[in-house]
Parts: C-alpha cells; sequence; structure tokens
C-alpha cells in the first residue's frame, strides 16, 4: 500500500500514515484525521 498524507483539523499539519499506525497526528495528537483530495485524470 501506497503511504497516505492527511491533513490534520486541529493544527492543520500534514501527516504520512502507514498501514498498522496509529490514527493520530505527531504534532499535537488528535486523532480526527482527513484525506487529502485527489484529483481524477
Amino acid at each position: 500500500l501506497k503511504d497516505r498524507f492527511a491533513p490534520i483539523l486541529e493544527c492543520h499539519s500534514e501527516n504520512e500514515i502507514r498501514p498498522k499506525d496509529a490514527i493520530r497526528c505527531r504534532e499535537c495528537g488528535y486523532r480526527i484525521l482527513y484525506k487529502k483530495r485527489t484529483r481524477k485524470c
């Protein structure tokens, strides 16, 4: 699986999420992550 980047609502940083990683911001500890939008070609 590819790595995913998730923007965080609280601190507005982007986190790299890998399989089996905890779903949590590494900077502020916030647990709600959003998937970054991608464009379909």
